[in-house]
């Protein structure tokens, strides 16, 4: 068993992905809000900085995490069905080995 982590830039993109995905079989995903490094610093909570974004080419790096429990046999079936809906530059995967698993969804 793997678990393949898809860190999704585009989060707009999210609903036509899981969608696919799961006309594609692939069920039992979470996916997680996220926010990068680079941002969790700035002060989007004072309502000056907050509303300077509209007037300026603002980019919020929002972005989503999913996790996805996969046999290995697989993992070139789900790169194949995300490749067909995004860009390399849209999303970061993540392959990792799972050495126990308890519990059942």
């Amino acid at each position: 068993m793997k678990l393949a982590i898809l860190i999704l830039k585009e989060e707009e993109l999210l609903d036509k992905l899981i969608k696919e995905l799961n006309e594609n079989n692939f069920h039992n995903l979470t996916t997680i809000n996220s926010e990068s490094v680079a941002t969790s610093g700035n002060n989007k909570s004072v309502r000056v900085f907050s509303s300077l974004r509209y007037i300026m080419n603002y980019f919020y790096d929002d972005s989503r995490v999913m996790l996805i429990p996969i046999e290995e046999d697989k993992i070139d079936d789900l790169f194949k069905v995300t490749s067909n809906i995004l860009t390399k530059d849209k999303y970061m995967f993540l392959i990792l080995p799972v050495d126990r698993i308890e519990g059942k969804l």
